[in-house]
């Protein structure tokens, strides 16, 4: 079986985007904040004390004097919130910030903002050949995503064998290739089937137990980095 090819990270595995064009519907006076530097996993929280519509943003938020130089004014920095239960984010420039009497910092008003559909593992997106089988029936496939939680994966028409099926909430096994791993096996149940004029498409959740599923997170979290 030959390696896959991972692509990289889905958007929509952490988060599926859909586009906002009025930044306005969702920044709102008292909103908790998430603020990270882009490709920096520390997270400053605070809290939008005040705004000026498609000027400006204040936010009081915790700076220390570690923070004063990659914080600093001309900065992009990536900022979440929460509004009736959605995550929201944008993408943002430092415009200046002030320490006394307590720190604040000026943000230019976003010119879009994010809705997101939070999900618990982070997908990557694929094109990985697989077999998929159980007591009833073994399949070919190809995986179409992948997380430490499970995989998207497509069987078609040409695998199909006489009335061989793989049933919605089956266990099954799912064996494929990862570069560096050579070829491992999971278990998995199925949680969601669509059908189409010449194909099967399968959603599986892998049981989180074993070496193989070990391995397997432990090479998703390095794709992460």
């Amino acid at each position: 079986m030959s390696n896959p090819e991972i692509v990289g990270a889905k958007k929509s595995d952490t988060f599926k985007v859909n586009r906002e064009h009025w930044a306005d519907h969702s920044i709102y006076y008292g909103a908790s904040v998430h603020v990270t530097k882009v490709f920096d996993k520390e997270k400053l929280s605070g809290r939008i004390i005040g705004l000026s519509e498609y000027k400006y943003l204040i936010l009081e938020i915790p700076l220390v004097i570690g923070h004063r130089a990659r914080y600093a004014p001309g900065s992009t920095v990536i900022v979440k919130f929460v509004k009736e239960g959605t995550v929201y984010g944008f993408y943002s420039e430092i415009l200046q910030i002030h320490y006394d009497p307590a720190p604040v910092m000026y943000l230019k008003y976003p010119s879009e903002v994010e809705p997101f559909e939070f999900r618990a593992h982070k997908r990557f997106a694929g094109r990985i050949p697989a077999r998929m089988f159980n007591d009833e029936a073994h399949y070919h496939c190809l995986i179409n995503d992948i997380s430490s939680g499970g995989c998207s994966l497509t069987v078609y028409q040409a695998s199909l064998k006489g009335k061989e099926h793989v049933s919605l909430d089956d266990k099954a096994s799912l064996v494929f290739s990862l570069s560096g791993l050579g070829e491992i096996e999971l278990s998995c149940t199925v949680k969601s089937m669509s059908q189409e004029a010449s194909a099967t498409n399968y959603g599986l959740e892998f049981h989180a137990t074993g070496e193989a599923y070990k391995q397997m997170g432990r090479y998703l979290e390095m794709l992460s980095y």
